[in-house]
């Protein structure tokens, strides 16, 4: 199956990421790394891109197909949103 996990390289999403792996799952990670880290995610393809820029996501998701989407992209501090609502991703 081919998942793609937006917010893959935050804590939760890159925890998801192996456990896809580990079921032998083709994983695409896609994440701004604004707070996520290069460094937690492994053996699949990462698309950087910031999921507010709705013409440079068109682009890099064009054509492409996925089986599940496993959605973990967010700003996990809640005053960061308060704070700044319109940047919540």
């Amino acid at each position: 199956m081919k998942i793609l996990i937006p917010g893959g390289a935050g804590y939760i999403g890159s925890h998801m990421v192996k456990l896809a792996q580990e079921l032998n799952h083709d994983v695409v990670v896609l994440d701004n790394f604004s707070s996520g880290h290069k460094w937690a995610v492994s053996d699949c393809e990462i698309i950087e891109v910031n999921l507010l820029d709705q013409e440079e996501l068109s682009k890099k998701l064009h054509k492409r197909q996925f089986d599940v989407v496993i959605h973990f992209a967010a700003k996990s501090i809640v005053t960061e949103s308060n704070i700044n609502p319109q940047n919540i991703i």
